[in-house]
């Protein structure tokens, strides 16, 4: 039969190198599990009911309202995750977006200022665009308040699309959907 851990005569019986190597296996697999089980998709504001994402999402639509409609004149979405449910309201104008929200996974790395934003699946469209899907992608970004990066390798003529850290404070972000660059 298959054991996992000595029996006390035979560890007694184990040169001193054996009984480093045992110690040294049990300490990388628990490193291991413990990487899997804390390093996966980290929940933005634990403990934050999803009520409070919400007001948090009403309250910088209505306050940067005058900046957003500049930066993002096609308009935008604004996220943020509560306990684990991602929360999401819109402010979209000559833009339509269906998005599996169920498969957009939010990973922040407070060490390195990074987020990490994996979208399973986009759809836009525009009175002149039809149907263009953003899939399976995980986009990284700056984690610092306004910060915006276009996303690559999506193209809608006359528009891009922008993933921005709206407050990092709160956990808030958004897609935009600008001309060019925002300003």
């Amino acid at each position: 039969m298959f054991h996992l851990i000595p029996k006390k005569a035979q560890w007694h019986r184990w040169s001193l190198p054996s009984k480093l190597t045992c110690i040294g296996t049990y300490l990388g697999v628990l490193s291991l599990v413990l990487t899997i089980v804390l390093s996966g998709n980290k929940t933005v504001n634990y403990g934050v009911p999803p009520e409070t994402m919400l007001k948090f999402i009403t309250n910088a639509l209505v306050s940067a309202s005058n900046e957003l409609d500049d930066k993002y004149p096609f308009g935008c979405v604004l996220f943020g995750a509560a306990n684990g449910q991602l929360i999401y309201k819109s402010n979209l104008k000559s833009v339509q977006v269906q998005m599996d929200w169920d498969n957009v996974k939010i990973q922040i790395n407070p060490t390195n200022h990074l987020a990490s934003i994996f979208i399973g699946r986009m759809v836009i469209s525009t009175p002149y665009y039809h149907l263009g899907e953003f899939i399976n992608n995980t986009v990284d970004i700056s984690y610092e308040d306004k910060k915006s990066i276009p996303l690559r390798g999506f193209m809608i003529p006359g528009m891009t699309l922008y993933l921005e850290v709206l407050d990092s404070t709160n956990g808030l972000f958004l897609f935009g959907f600008g001309k060019d660059s925002p300003q």
